[in-house]
This record gives C-alpha cells, structure tokens and sequence, in this order.
C-alpha cells in the first residue's frame, strides 16, 4: 500500500472515484484552530466550504482531460488540497486544456462568490446584523476570499502548482517537452529555494512556507522524472475535437427526433383515414378479411 493507498472511499462521481486522505484531516484541524471560539462555523467553511471548492477544481481538471480523450478515473483529498489522477493525451493543447480547467473553475466560484458578497452587501444593515444572515455572509465572504488566494497560489508558477504546468506546457510549443520541462522545474526550484529563505529564515510567511517551499523542491524533482522524455506525441486537435462534438450532437438531435415519429405514428393505423390511436383514445381498430387495419368508423361490412 503507498502513501495516497491511505485514505477513505467517499463515492463515485460521473464516473470518477473520490477519495479523502488521512493528511487531509490533520490540515482541516490545523485550519479549524484560526476560528478560534467559532468551531462550528470553521467546520462549516471547512467541510463544505473548502472541501467542495477543492473538489471542483479537481473534477475541472478530471472533466477537462476525457474531454481531450484522456483518462481521469480518481480524485484524492489530501492536506495540500486536491489530487486528480489525470492523464491526458501526450500533447501540449490537452495538457494545457487540462491544467487551465482547474484554475477556470476556480475562477468562477470567486465570481460567484464576490457577486454574492455585493449583492449581499446591498442588504439594510439591520438584516444584516441578524445571526443567520450574517453567518451567511461571512461564509459568503470566506469563500470569496478563499477561492481569490486559491487561484492565485495556484498560479504560482512552480511544480506541483498548476502555475508550473502551465508554464511547461506553453514552452512545450516552442522547444519540446523535454527542454520546456528542464526550464519549468529549474523555475521551480529558484522559487522554492527563496520560499525556504523566506520562510525558515523568518523573513515572511512563517514556517509553514518554508516546508511548502520545501515540498515544491522535491516535487519539481519528481517531475524530471515523471514521463518519458522520449514518449512519441500524440495527434490531438482541438478543431477536430470540436467538429467530432458538433456530429455527436447532430447524431443524437437525430435519433431523438427519430424516437419523436415514432411515437407519433401511434400502433394502430386506420387504413382509409389514417387515423391513429393518438388522435382519439375512443377510436377501436380491428383487421379486416383483406388484411388491413381499419378504425371503428371505417370498419368494412365484409369484414
């Protein structure tokens, strides 16, 4: 079992596995203690809050990989935030699809979230004061504040960051997977070694800077050795991609429209009027000696 093996199954969404680590839980005390008094609240910023803001960003970048015929079966919680186990098609517009889709999420929740904050802000003071109102929108403005420094950190460009892929990924175009990577994770270990400063040197930010900066050290290590250099890209259009959407949707607007006649066309059919079983619920229908179905109305003496 390996590290990540250490965590708790929370179900199955559209497909995707979503599991919690243990090291998640330790970051969520760890959060809860700045609430001070306020436990209740910190939980529910946390366990709904954080958790779910986390996960969407990671089931953007899940989503956004099958979109580009990648796979994406897994998601993990863990203390750093989110885990998508994606992998894309080896090719610089997917990775790049991919890794934009978790900060475009992002992105959109602090919209919404700062939208809500004004509009909510427009509320008589005296609403506003009231426990449940204003609980609401101090959740409302925590989270706006959460996802602004979650799509700013992630931006960071340094591994393990989406800021690094990023990076990587635009140079990818211009001088190769391989040289791009050698640039993206010399970047991140320049940036790192100035957090560890920084932080252990208690210059800004505190420790815990530090260790992140020490965490994005050995991360951006890894990723020298994540794929190999010498892997063959793979043909990946996103022009294509969007003319194969446009046909499945033809396809489909087509067999729905199929299913539409022939649900209209009705099972019994009269032979001289045409009628149906859907025109009149009264009308009866027999077959006659020529073989022909007829409605009540047209029924042949000869029958």
């Amino acid at each position: 079992m390996g590290f990540f093996g250490l965590s708790l199954p929370l179900g199955t969404f559209a497909g995707i596995a979503v599991r919690v680590h243990f090291t998640f839980f330790i970051g969520a005390w760890y959060f809860l203690q700045s609430f001070g008094e306020n436990v209740i609240f910190g939980l529910v910023v946390i366990c709904i809050g954080y958790f779910f803001s986390i996960l969407l960003h990671e089931f953007g970048h899940a989503l956004a990989t099958r979109y580009c015929d990648g796979e994406a079966n897994e998601i993990i919680m863990w203390v750093f935030g989110g885990l998508a186990l994606c992998r894309p098609v080896f090719h610089p517009t997917a990775a790049l699809i991919t890794t934009v889709a978790g900060p475009f999420v992002t992105l959109v929740l602090w919209g919404l979230f700062f939208t809500a904050r004004h509009l909510m802000a427009m509320l008589p003071p005296s609403l506003i004061s009231m426990d449940l109102v204003g609980y609401i929108f101090a959740f409302v403005y925590y989270m706006e504040m959460l996802n602004r420094t979650l799509l700013f950190f992630n931006l960071i460009p340094a591994y393990p960051m989406d800021g690094g892929r990023m990076l990587q990924e635009l140079l990818w175009y211009r001088i190769g997977w391989e040289r791009a990577t050698q640039v993206a994770v010399a970047v991140s270990k320049l940036l790192a070694i100035v957090g560890m400063i920084l932080g252990f040197g208690g210059i800004c930010g505190g420790s815990w800077i530090g260790v992140l900066s020490l965490m994005v050290f050995f991360e951006s290590s890894q990723q020298a050795v994540a794929q190999a250099a010498s892997a063959r890209v793979q043909p990946f259009s996103l022009k294509e991609r969007l003319k194969r959407r446009e046909r499945k949707r033809a396809f489909f607007g087509g067999v729905t429209e199929a299913e539409k006649r022939d649900s209209r066309a009705g099972f019994h059919v009269c032979a001289i009027c045409k009628k149906t079983e859907h025109d009149s619920p009264e009308l009866t229908f027999r077959v006659a000696a020529d073989g022909l179905e007829y409605c009540s109305e047209h029924l042949p003496s000869w029958k």
